[in-house]
């Protein structure tokens, strides 16, 4: 989508949440009028809950509330209850052992869901129906008292962010064991997302909390203490004092909620005029941005002229086509059809079945019944040909399927499979167009770059039209009218949908062709009343009467020949020749296909019957201890991954993993998604032993694609078992699995496996059949794929870009909802370079606490740049482990050839290079050329030193150590040296504040009076050199670029500026500003030379 076109939607929607403005429930059928909590806490440190949902239900079969296992908070639920109290009347719910999606009405379950959550969950039986309800749900949380030295703390959250369901009002009462002798001794603090309730003491046992107007997505918290001698035992006991950490993090929590107040306060209080701001200034900017499209719309209008038929016919009395099929003579005779629907292409699907009797493929018979209707039958006479146009092909193997590998299927139950295979139909629904669509363009007949652009128009004028309906919502809400864009937009929508009208979807041939179209329509609409006319032969009508079905006119022409020929009936019945016609006469043929189609495609875009409430994670989301603002401190933890955000997807952008077998065409596929070689491609199995990310985008929606290394289910091989563990890693991380296969090796041992693994994982699964070349020919060998049990197949030619549209838009189904307030951090790509076998992928395992990367004694294990995006306390970051560089006599084999320069981009990519040496080996020569690869891409770099627990030390072996590297390295002085060891973890949890000093440092920018004091300081210090009596002469420097730090520095004379005083002001500069870890470029330029930064 081109950037203006991105523009124009972003302005859509903006005008669209200022008009809406509301914040919808996720669960819509459900709001809380009421939610109350009754809690007691025991002397034994567990809490006993009863909630009190008031509640209004519409559509909904199923309740239920979830509570996040999490042993370190809490050990179990216990002892679940559900009653309804509506009205007064308590009527006891009926517990069932086993979790259920779906809950009959009286009954409830208490167990754990398939998250291994908690979960209770009751029938309130209301699917078709709306009711006000009253429950009442009790529980007994076990050890939910945390008893320190110093106080006992309760710290719950009785509504999770994940919570459904709106609340007009949320009450709690908590009480404790016992009395205390003063109010003072409990201390109390609730936590809301919108600051919208209160909490207090109110007793010398009792708490009380309140918050208004609940949101779903936001979160109810109470933490309390209280004397320890109120609880007698406990489950969890920490052995340390708590009132002085609790009240260092709730004073810094208040203040940033009072901060947010005083922010909330000012915006209630302007935002009318902020309003009216933004309101005026949309409009001038938006007026002139569309009057800018109107003149681009106006001109082209002007330059398009609309074909005309060479002749104009009334009557046409030739098929125009004796080869083409009934789907391309509609698509002719309605050119502007982007898509066949289900009205349609019930008369597509109807007289491509007569036309297939015709050609032999079919054959169809009808048994007279005395009552009731007759029945039709379809017999196959022969499997599909080459022969047979693509269009046809997929409706002959759509019966072929139908009929279940018998040689007959009834008209009924063709009928009942098209309604209860809905995907299938829909599938060949939108297949048949293309295929039509395609061959009309083969056939010159419709111009392909003219169909583009008239469904772009026709979007636009969509868009413009929305745009319209939205600034008109707006002007409602809030009395501010967009008069000139509004006028503009108005105008634009109309251009665009005239010039939809005048572009040349049909070329001139294709205008002719539909013209004959017409006039043969014309004709078999009037042949009887033609005065002197000219009827074919009885079985020319045959051919006729299939395109008179496509056109809706079958039944008008039938009549018709009954005037022309009397005995109609009785020939088409003794005459087995007619057979088209005979089932013409007797069936509702055309009719009874429509209408299936029509109902499938129905129940396909209607197929949800149920909506299941309230809170998935609500009430506890995770433990009584977590939130989700301000962040809660973490325990001392000596790991060197320690604070990393552990769960399936960190990333903001959804994941998806290509899985397959060796060599199906992933690693083609990836790199034609992510739009570069990516990957390394080769026929040999195993090439991609990683995992491989790239950020790619569809549909507007920024998604992360990972190409994993070929799985072999049954093999011994280190290498390909070591794959297959990765390949599951990237199967956890995903949320939507693209499971790839060969088409032309047809479904296999290897694909049944891993399609068992694929199912049991319980990801959203694509399956795509790739190498599909030949799409016309290949595509039908699709079928035997259902076999899999994953549903519906796509087949796609990655290497020829065929298909592959259809499958992003599967993928794109099961993305989940957009976090539109997820803050987007700077992220720093941190590459790990180095010789094989120094410990690259080890430091990264670390760091990640998950086995990453390939890690064995075989050198050159990892051999691509494997990207692993993570965020800890520190920020977020990529880590990018390269293959390791070797000496380029040692790299023989072609793969590792193609992965040295994956390695080498890698450093490009980059922003800070961690250079790691084996502290055994000490700097090598190799080491020295692949630092010198960072240095020279100008990236910021860190010297690691790893394996230092296993160098024999002394006193001073550190600095001397270092000393050596420097000497080695002394391109590299500037780079900070850390010694470590990636297999103990020892000060690998260091390196991350160096990583964002130098990060930072690379992109220092420096103002230009402040670097041209610095430079006249070190000139009065160091006079420039000499040369023959010729003296440099600085006039003055400036920054020009950052990552590196680069200044231009204007002189006299270029040859006077020796390296050796370049050198000198670097190293002044650096004494100045620090630019720890970054390399500094200076570029001398004469004073009449211009410099353009780049």
């Amino acid at each position: 989508m081109k950037i203006k076109k991105k523009i124009l939607y972003i302005i859509t929607f903006l005008l669209f949440f200022i008009c809406i403005g509301t914040n919808q429930s996720k669960a819509g059928n459900l709001k809380l009028n009421n939610l109350d909590f009754q809690a007691q806490i025991n002397a034994d440190g567990s809490m006993d809950v009863t909630e009190i949902w008031d509640i209004n239900i519409k559509s909904t079969n199923t309740l239920y509330k979830t509570f996040k296992t999490d042993n370190s908070k809490y050990s179990g639920i216990t002892n679940t209850t559900v009653t309804d109290i509506t009205n007064g009347i308590q009527n006891n719910f009926i517990q069932t052992s086993e979790w259920a999606y779906h809950v009959a009405k009286g009954y409830y379950y208490g167990t754990e869901n398939d998250d291994d959550d908690f979960e209770i969950g009751w029938g309130v039986g209301l699917d078709n129906s709306s009711a006000r309800r009253e429950y009442k749900i009790s529980y007994t949380v076990k050890d939910a008292i945390t008893k320190y030295n110093d106080y006992a703390e309760l710290y719950w959250q009785f509504v999770g962010s994940t919570f459904e369901v709106d609340a007009n009002k949320i009450t709690g009462t908590i009480l404790l064991p016992s009395n205390v002798d003063n109010k003072d001794e409990i201390k109390v603090c609730g936590h809301t997302k919108n600051l919208n309730g209160t909490i207090y003491a109110t007793d010398t046992n009792k708490i009380e909390f309140e918050v208004d107007n609940f949101k779903n997505g936001t979160y109810v918290e109470v933490r309390t203490l209280f004397p320890t001698n109120l609880i007698t035992t406990a489950g969890r006991i920490k052995n340390k004092n708590t009132l002085d950490n609790v009240v260092k993090e709730e004073t810094k929590w208040a203040n940033k909620a009072n901060a947010s107040r005083k922010r909330q306060e000012w915006i209630e209080k302007n935002f009318k005029y902020v309003l009216f701001g933004v309101w005026l200034g949309l409009n001038i900017l938006l007026g002139v941005f569309f009057f800018k499209k109107t003149i681009k719309y106006w001109k082209k209008l002007k330059g398009l002229n609309k074909f005309e038929p060479t002749t104009k016919l009334e009557y046409y009395r030739d098929l125009p086509d004796e080869n083409s099929t009934p789907g391309e003579a509609y698509k002719t005779m309605n050119e502007t059809v982007t898509k066949f629907t289900a009205q349609n292409f019930g008369r597509i699907f109807s007289a491509t079945v007569l036309d297939l009797t015709l050609k032999g493929y079919i054959e169809i018979q009808q048994e007279k019944k005395t009552l009731g209707k007759d029945i039709v039958t379809i017999t196959l006479k022969k499997q599909v040909s080459d022969g047979l146009p693509i269009n046809e092909e997929r409706i002959m193997t759509f019966i072929i399927k139908a009929a279940n590998k018998k040689d007959t299927i009834t008209l009924k139950e063709l009928e009942k499979y098209i309604k209860n295979h809905p995907s299938s139909t829909e599938s060949l629904l939108n297949g048949t167009y293309k295929a039509v669509e395609n061959q009309l363009i083969g056939k010159g007949i419709v111009s392909s770059i003219a169909q583009k652009e008239y469904g772009e128009y026709k979007e636009k004028s969509n868009s413009y039209i929305v745009g319209v309906i939205f600034a008109i919502l707006g002007t409602a809400a809030y009395g501010l009218v967009l008069i000139l864009p509004l006028i503009i937009v108005i105008i634009n929508a109309i251009l665009c949908n005239r010039i939809a009208k005048k572009l040349n979807v049909l070329t001139q041939k294709g205008v002719d062709t539909k013209e004959q179209w017409k006039g043969l329509k014309k004709y078999m609409e009037d042949f009887s009343l033609l005065k002197e006319r000219e009827v074919p032969e009885l079985v020319i009508w045959e051919k006729y009467l299939v395109y008179a079905t496509v056109m809706g006119i079958a039944d008008k022409v039938i009549k018709q020949l009954k005037i022309v020929y009397p005995n109609f009936e009785e020939m088409t019945n003794s005459i087995g020749t007619y057979t088209c016609m005979n089932v013409m006469m007797h069936t509702d043929f055309s009719s009874s296909f429509s209408s299936a189609i029509s109902s499938s495609i129905t129940s396909a875009t209607a197929s949800s019957s149920y909506s299941s409430g309230s809170g998935g994670g609500g009430g506890f989301s995770g433990g009584g201890g977590r939130r989700w603002w301000p962040e809660e401190a973490e325990e001392e933890d000596n790991s060197s991954h320690k604070n990393i955000k552990k769960g399936k997807n960190n990333m903001s952008k959804p994941i998806v993993a290509i899985i397959g077998k060796p060599n199906v065409g992933k690693s083609t596929f990836f790199n034609y998604l992510a739009g570069s070689r990516i990957s390394i491609v080769q026929d040999t199995p195993g090439v991609t032993r990683d995992r491989i990310y790239a950020e790619t985008n569809w549909r507007g929606r920024n998604f992360t694609l990972i190409d994993t290394g070929g799985i072999e289910p049954d093999s011994d091989d280190i290498i390909l078992s070591q794959m297959r563990e990765q390949a599951n890693l990237a199967i956890a991380m995903a949320d939507v699995i693209i499971f790839l296969t060969d088409i032309r090796q047809g479904v296999t041992a290897a694909d049944r496996e891993i399609s068992l693994m694929l199912k049991k994982s319980g990801k959203p699964i694509v399956l795509v059949c790739n190498k599909a070349d030949n799409y016309e020919k290949d595509s039908q060998e699709i079928y035997e794929f259902y076999n899999l049990g994953i549903g519906e197949p796509f087949a796609i030619s990655a290497t020829n870009a065929l298909g592959i549209g259809d499958v992003l838009d599967a993928i794109y189904e099961h993305f989940p909802e957009k976090d539109e307030n997820e803050e987007e951090k700077e992220i720093i790509k941190v590459a790990v370079i180095g010789k094989p076998n120094v410990g690259k992928s080890s430091l990264i395992n670390k760091i990640l606490g998950e086995k990453r990367n390939i890690v064995s004694d075989i050198a050159g294990t990892t051999r691509d740049a494997i990207d692993s995006p993570f965020e800890n306390e520190h920020g977020k970051y990529v880590l990018i482990d390269t293959a390791g560089i070797r000496k380029k006599s040692k790299v023989n084999e072609s793969i590792e050839k193609y992965s040295v320069m994956r390695s080498l981009l890698a450093v490009e990519r980059a922003d800070v290079c961690l250079m790691m040496i084996d502290a055994n080996d000490g700097v090598t020569e190799q080491d020295a050329k692949i630092a010198g690869e960072a240095h020279e891409a100008g990236k910021g770099v860190i010297i690691v030193v790893n394996k230092w627990d296993e160098y024999e030390k002394t006193t001073g072996t550190l600095e001397k150590y270092k000393k050596e590297v420097y000497n080695k390295l002394s391109y590299l002085s500037y780079a900070p040296v850390i010694f470590i060891s990636a297999k103990t973890g020892q000060r690998v949890d260091k390196l991350f504040e160096m990583i964002n000093n130098v990060a930072k440092q690379n992109a220092l920018r420096v103002s230009t009076s402040v670097l041209n004091q610095v430079i006249n300081e070190a000139i009065a210090i160091v006079q420039p050199p000499t040369d023959k009596g010729r003296r440099l002469k600085i006039f003055y420097g400036t920054q020009v670029s950052t990552k590196p730090p680069t200044f231009v520095i204007f002189v006299n004379n270029k040859e006077l500026f020796h390296f050796s005083y370049q050198r000198y002001l670097v190293n002044q500069i650096r004494k100045e500003f620090g630019l720890e870890g970054t390399p500094v470029r200076i570029i001398a330029r004469e004073k009449n030379e211009k410099y353009a930064e780049q």
